[in-house]
């Protein structure tokens, strides 16, 4: 799966459930920016990916 979303809160938690989910491979996340400032468009994926160590 690949997720296009802005990362922010909701869709921080929609990727953690996506890594964590037996029969969902996530292949990548595509980041833009909308609700998210620009600056935190790849550390909250980086940070979520890090914590659950994928």
């Amino acid at each position: 799966m690949l997720l296009f979303a802005d990362v922010g809160i909701d869709d921080a938690v929609a990727l953690i459930y996506a890594l964590l989910h037996p029969r969902i491979r996530v292949l990548g996340v595509v980041a833009s920016f909308g609700n998210t400032p620009r600056k935190l468009l790849l550390i909250v994926p980086w940070q979520s990916c890090n914590l659950l160590h994928r």
